[in-house]
C-alpha cells in the first residue's frame, strides 16, 4: 500500500525533476519509486554474492588487497624453507 514520503530538496533540481517527469510522462512518485526500486534489487544482488560469513568480514580487506597467490607462494617459501 503506498504511503506519501516527504522530501526536502534543492529548488533546481526540483524544477528539473517536474521538467523530466512531463518529458518522460511519468510522475514523480513513480520516478522515485522505480529509482529506489533499483537500487533495492542492486542491494539484494551485491549481498548475495556472498555468503553471510563472507559478507560480514567483507570490509576487512577493502583498504588492503590481497597479493597475488604468486607472491603468498614466494613469502611462503621465504619464511619456510630458508
Amino acid at each position: 500500500m503506498p504511503k506519501k514520503l516527504t522530501l526536502s530538496i534543492d529548488e533546481e533540481l526540483i524544477k528539473f525533476a517536474h521538467s523530466y517527469s512531463k518529458k518522460v510522462n511519468s510522475s514523480l512518485s513513480s520516478i522515485v519509486g522505480n529509482f529506489l526500486q533499483s537500487l533495492r534489487v542492486a542491494n539484494n544482488k551485491k549481498s548475495a554474492q556472498y555468503s553471510q560469513k563472507t559478507a560480514s568480514i567483507l570490509g576487512a580487506f577493502s583498504e588492503n588487497k590481497l597479493p597475488s597467490k604468486k607472491q603468498m607462494r614466494k613469502e611462503f617459501h621465504e619464511d619456510h624453507i630458508s
